[in-house]
């Protein structure tokens, strides 16, 4: 096992948000394939809302429950999540996941014209040439919903993760390597400046 797969699996969880075609489940992939994670998408959560709300309130047992149930099996983890920054349900998980399931909580951003061309593509692929609809246009709308959405809410100042720029500096993706040692690089950073302080 070399040196990264080494540091790697010294955390039971990564989760992994940011702006719309940033490269989030691309590296949640990577790492699964590559070092062995088990990969949640936790937008397949259905019914967040309806389920972990109680009287205006977040269930936060429920909350609990719904994680436990992802990590009870699996060493290594990594989720991918992009939440909407204005919800107090998806706020609240992630928060969860960094504060009380130590969870090491990366925020992918950079190139934001390069995030838009790597969406459209993705949305692209859904459909068949020559038959575009409203739903695809209500997509690519999406990504500026929630770029304002991300702007307005100051969430990247709220949840405080580790920051990191996807992009190279012409506005093509680095590589996973790339993406995922600088990763591991910030983690040991972070550990070391803990141990020091203490």
């Amino acid at each position: 096992m070399n040196a990264e797969k080494s540091l790697e699996l010294q955390y039971k969880g990564i989760l992994i948000t940011g702006i719309p075609g940033s490269g989030k489940t691309r590296i949640g992939k990577f790492l699964q394939e590559q070092y062995g994670f088990a990969l949640e998408d936790i937008e397949e959560w259905q019914g967040r809302d309806e389920r972990f709300l109680k009287d205006g309130n977040i269930d936060q047992d429920k909350v609990d429950h719904e994680i436990e149930k992802m990590t009870e099996h699996n060493h290594n983890i990594v989720a991918v999540f992009g939440f909407r920054p204005g919800n107090p349900v998806d706020v609240f998980i992630t928060k969860r996941l960094k504060e009380k399931w130590n969870f090491r909580l990366f925020w992918f951003d950079g190139n934001q014209a390069a995030a838009l061309r790597a969406y459209y593509e993705r949305e692209l692929q859904r459909y068949d040439k020559g038959s575009l609809d409203p739903e695809f246009f209500d997509r690519i709308k999406g990504f500026f919903i929630q770029m304002e959405n991300i702007r307005a809410s100051k969430i990247i100042e709220d949840i405080q993760p580790i920051l990191i720029n996807t992009f190279r500096a012409e506005g093509r993706f680095r590589t996973e390597t790339e993406i995922v040692s600088e990763m591991m690089q910030r983690i040991a950073r972070i550990k070391e400046s803990a141990s020091l302080s203490n």
